[in-house]
């Protein structure tokens, strides 16, 4: 099972890097939650709609380049349900910043869906690149 999972989860982050984010919420059913992992926001998006068409396609849209970013899986682990993924999310941003941070994601899978997600990152590193140029 664990590795028919890291199947999935090899699968989705070569969607998302893909930009076919239509492709992309068929990961996803309506009990499916995504959760960011930090007290700044404790949000939860459940469903393909809130997931993919509220918060990543705003983000895609209005801080990258088109298709941009995009994840390369450096390591990923499984047990079970569960996959551990580090990543890299790499793109030209549209205020002219290259962007490049790295991320840590904690997903439940079941079948071919993500039940589960949470997402950890540098926001603060996220916050200086969108918020302008930086020299």
């Amino acid at each position: 099972m664990s590795e028919a999972n890291k199947d999935v989860v090899r699968r989705f982050f070569e969607t998302l890097s893909s930009g076919d984010m239509d492709a992309l919420a068929g990961f996803f059913d309506d009990r499916s939650t995504w959760g960011i992992g930090f007290a700044e926001d404790p949000s939860v998006r459940t469903g393909p709609q809130e997931i993919v068409h509220d918060f990543l396609v705003p983000i895609r849209e209005g801080l990258f380049e088109p298709a941009n970013p995009k994840v390369a899986i450096v390591n990923l682990w499984a047990d079970g349900d569960w996959v551990i993924a580090e990543t890299v999310g790499t793109g030209p941003m549209l205020n002219g910043n290259s962007y490049r941070n790295v991320y840590a994601f904690v997903l439940r899978v079941e079948g071919q869906v993500i039940r589960e997600m949470r997402e950890y990152m540098d926001t603060a590193y996220a916050a200086k690149l969108s918020a302008g140029p930086v020299d």
